[in-house]
């Protein structure tokens, strides 16, 4: 009854029910991810991958709740989202391994270019 009338643990227990949404959707994504970016990969590969990205995240939160101990909270929550900002500016920008050769079939591969995310690469 007392928890039920607790508008913080109310908020609490609804910050952690996004997060989790959020946290499934993201890893979700990853093997797929994974696939679009080198399609000469398996499925296999793609959720090893994924099992990489998995240990980068945990060593991640580990980092972060050491750091807490030593400095504020905010203070370490703001450095790690800009971190977190600029990898996804990086990633989204960047053309990277999913740029790949294609070629015209046409003049048996004689006018090829290369393409990034559906761009052409000079």
């Amino acid at each position: 009854v007392y928890l039920a009338k607790n508008s913080r643990f109310k908020k609490g227990v609804m910050a952690q029910f996004f997060y989790v949404g959020m946290q499934t959707t993201v890893w979700s994504f990853t093997i797929r991810l994974a696939l679009d970016l080198n399609h000469s990969i398996s499925d296999s590969d793609a959720s090893t991958f994924m099992i990489y990205s998995y240990a980068v995240w945990f060593f991640g939160k580990i980092v972060a709740n050491l750091l807490m101990n030593r400095f504020s909270v905010t203070k370490v929550l703001t450095v790690f989202s800009a971190l977190g900002t600029i990898a996804l500016l990086i990633t989204t920008t960047v053309c990277n391994r999913s740029c790949y050769q294609q070629s015209d079939s046409t003049e048996s591969g004689k006018n090829s270019q290369n393409f990034c995310y559906g761009k052409a690469v000079h």
